[in-house]
């Protein structure tokens, strides 16, 4: 059981920690010209291209590897970023999540087939 001294000091970085993460977020909104629905929308897409094609595939594939799912990952990611920031395509909403997915479900593809695969003892696991 933890001491009165221990929960103390963890009450108070918890509480550094939120009002670190608010100042954060105050900034970042306050420097951005988007509105808060575009910047929840580009969050959004971050973790859609990041996470969406990795769950997709690692429950409906055996061959997703540690390795592919994590080139999948950064891929996914930096595709939003990359496009979000530096692709613009006059006159029209392009919406950064479907490049970022479709690139990360490639990634994960190609990478995984190129490195070693899971184990029969993992592979009986997920059966």
């Amino acid at each position: 059981m933890k001491s009165d001294r221990a929960r103390s000091k963890i009450l108070r970085i918890s509480r550094f920690g939120v009002v670190g993460f608010a100042l954060i977020a105050y900034f970042i909104t306050s420097s951005s010209g988007d509105t808060i629905l575009s910047m929840v929308g580009y969050a959004w897409g971050g973790f859609g291209a990041a996470f969406g094609p990795l769950i997709i595939l690692s429950l409906t594939w055996k061959g997703t590897t540690r390795t592919g799912a994590l080139a999948g990952m950064i891929i996914g990611a930096v595709t939003i970023f990359i496009v979000k920031n530096y692709i613009k395509i006059e006159g029209e909403y392009f919406y950064e999540l479907l490049p970022g997915f479709i690139l990360a479900f490639i990634a994960i593809l190609i990478v995984s087939m190129l490195t070693k695969k899971p184990s029969e003892e993992t592979l009986q696991k997920i059966d």
